[in-house]
């Protein structure tokens, strides 16, 4: 992991810049004052500009390539591998209105869970009994616009 965060954190420290610098143009623009500061919130839409100005990216179009149904099973495995854990879906409440879970049969079936979040409690690959248990995530793959 020490060895990946090497190498990965040079090209976040330029990706970063790159949208500052991206976020100091349009406050420039629209006469906003500007703190020098990214925040984590920044982050979605000020990627999302970078990417409709630099790469003339039609998202739609790509969206059709990687549909949800097959991308999130197949990230899933690839870090229920890589970190030695399993994911096991949940029924359970969240932060946003109108967003219901509800619980697979079994960890192997790939039926959706709900079209908005999932939940998931992570467990060690190979838990035996309660100790395994390593905590809960959750994976919410839409922005959503704040309630006023």
């Amino acid at each position: 992991m020490s060895d990946l965060e090497n190498k990965l954190r040079p090209i976040g420290l330029k990706d970063r810049e790159t949208l500052l610098a991206l976020k100091k143009e349009e406050h420039a623009e629209k006469g906003y004052p500007f703190d020098g500061e990214f925040y984590v919130w920044d982050y979605r839409y000020y990627d999302r500009r970078f990417i409709e100005k630099s790469l003339d990216l039609d998202d739609s179009l790509v969206k059709e390539y990687f549909p949800v149904t097959v991308v999130v099973p197949a990230i899933l495995d690839i870090y229920q591998r890589l970190l030695s854990v399993r994911f096991v879906p949940l029924e359970t409440s969240t932060w946003h209105p109108g967003v219901h879970l509800k619980v697979r049969e079994s960890s192997h079936n790939t039926e959706p869970l709900c079209t908005d979040v999932k939940a998931y409690s992570v467990w060690e690959a190979d838990a035996k009994d309660e100790s395994g248990f390593v905590g809960y995530t959750y994976l919410d793959l839409y922005p959503r616009g704040r309630s006023h």
